[in-house]
């Protein structure tokens, strides 16, 4: 017995005459339906999970910090996409509710979704962190088998005085006001989706590293 069906087994019949509304439906459908939506959301609340864990991981051993995926077109795309894994089931679920009828090829529809959603994570190489430690906030972009561009900006050099003089020793960096770079700003808005989103990571950089931004 797959997942669906230990959902549907275990559903009240209750909860079945609630989704069919009155409609002249059998309760077995109906209960797949349900089972098939319930087992995409737990299986996707799982992966993200566990995604979530080994890139903690990852990003502990590697001591990156401030770690942001892509923001782009294909971000965004990905996100869509994870999302419907679970939308077209329930979608499914309502149509039950509000027109009495069944849903058609949700799980194939789902599956598509789904290699979406892997194929666009495994393709998009935007990322960008902060090494604290060495004082650099590293961005990298690229597409599938493209070539990847990688972009290192040294604190140093991101931050400054309002005179435009260099802040000098980072670890003095909170007892400094400072002000962002216009060409580190420019610098990374290709790999952050525009400046506002450039210019938005890097000042929370500034308050991770404790600095302040002047007024």
């Amino acid at each position: 017995m797959d997942g669906s069906n230990i959902f549907a087994h275990w559903l009240p019949k209750a909860a079945i005459n609630l989704v069919k509304s009155g409609a002249n439906l059998a309760d077995a459908p109906v209960a797949a339906a349900i089972g098939d939506a319930m087992v995409a959301t737990v299986f996707m609340v799982v992966v993200y999970g566990v995604i979530t864990v080994l890139s903690g991981l990852q990003n502990l051993y590697s001591q990156r910090t401030m770690v942001r995926g892509g923001d782009g077109v294909l971000g965004f795309l990905r996100r869509i996409a994870g999302f419907a894994v679970v939308a077209i089931h329930w979608y499914g679920v309502l149509s039950i509710t509000f027109d009495g009828v069944l849903p058609l090829d949700s799980n194939n529809k789902a599956i598509v979704a789904g290699l979406l959603w892997v194929l666009l994570g495994a393709s998009d190489h935007s990322k960008a962190w902060l090494h604290l430690n060495d004082g650099v906030v590293i961005a990298r972009r690229g597409f599938a088998i493209f070539r990847c561009h990688t972009l290192t900006l040294a604190l140093g050099e991101v931050f400054e005085r309002p005179s435009g003089d260099p802040i000098g020793d980072l670890k003095r960096l909170s007892d400094t006001a400072v002000v962002i770079a216009p060409q580190a700003v420019a610098a990374l808005a290709p790999y952050r989706g525009g400046e506002r989103k450039a210019k938005s990571y890097l000042e929370a950089v500034l308050a991770k590293a404790g600095g302040r931004l002047a007024s």
